[in-house]
């Protein structure tokens, strides 16, 4: 958006107002198949990505293993953990840390990552590569913030739904590195977190509004 204001200063307006992520039929049925042999299909498909270009951005592994566990006990939801190049470890440690059964994605390239994301029923990611492609390919994705701030790095659009810790005195510090304890993850509690799970669900028609509770 503010990119497209300058633009607006040399005389070229526009209406764009989503973002785009080009995918093909092959990428499509790669997603497809993949889910297809290792979920039924009956639930939906939460995708938890540990990404983040710098590690004080990233989400503990234990801490996104609490929130997989709570969607799949409170929605009975697929966990499929999505990871990219420098994630791997991460992404196993969720599926270690975790009490309920969940699902490690193979490894992709980028555009092989974003055809799984698209397959996804909604994502919860870090301010991350992966969180914005969600935005991109329509999967409605819920972003977690700690150093950055999320009403410039945050998903863009309004199916979407950000989250950090706000009255952290360090918080938006935009260190590449935390000198602390990330207490903006491991402070955030859950129910918060939950509580935004469910705005995102409803106002995507995931979940009836009736049912919220």
């Amino acid at each position: 958006q503010l990119h497209l204001e300058v633009l607006k200063n040399a005389g070229l307006t526009n209406s764009h107002t989503k973002l785009y992520f080009s995918l093909n039929e092959q990428h499509k049925s790669f997603a497809e198949n993949y889910l297809n042999n290792v979920f039924s299909g009956k639930n939906l498909i939460a995708g938890i990505c540990p990404s983040g270009g710098w590690n004080s951005k990233k989400c503990p592994p234990e801490k996104l293993a609490q929130i997989a566990d709570l969607l799949k006990s409170k929605y009975s939801a697929d966990i499929f953990i999505l990871w990219g190049p420098g994630d791997y470890d991460d992404a196993v440690m969720i599926k270690k840390n975790m009490k309920a059964d969940a699902v490690l994605a193979p490894e992709t390239d980028i555009v092989k990552l974003g055809a799984l994301i698209a397959s996804c029923s909604f994502l919860i990611a870090n301010d991350s590569g992966p969180m914005h492609i969600a935005a991109a390919v329509g999967t409605p994705v819920l972003s977690l913030h700690g150093p950055t701030n999320p009403t410039l790095q945050g998903p863009f659009g309004s199916n979407h739904e950000w989250i950090n810790l706000e009255d952290l005195d360090c918080i938006i510090c935009n260190l590449l590195e935390c000198p602390r304890n990330k207490e903006c993850f491991y402070d955030l509690k859950n129910e918060k977190i939950m509580q935004s799970v469910e705005k995102l669900l409803v106002k995507n028609h995931l979940i009836p509004d009736n049912e919220k509770n």
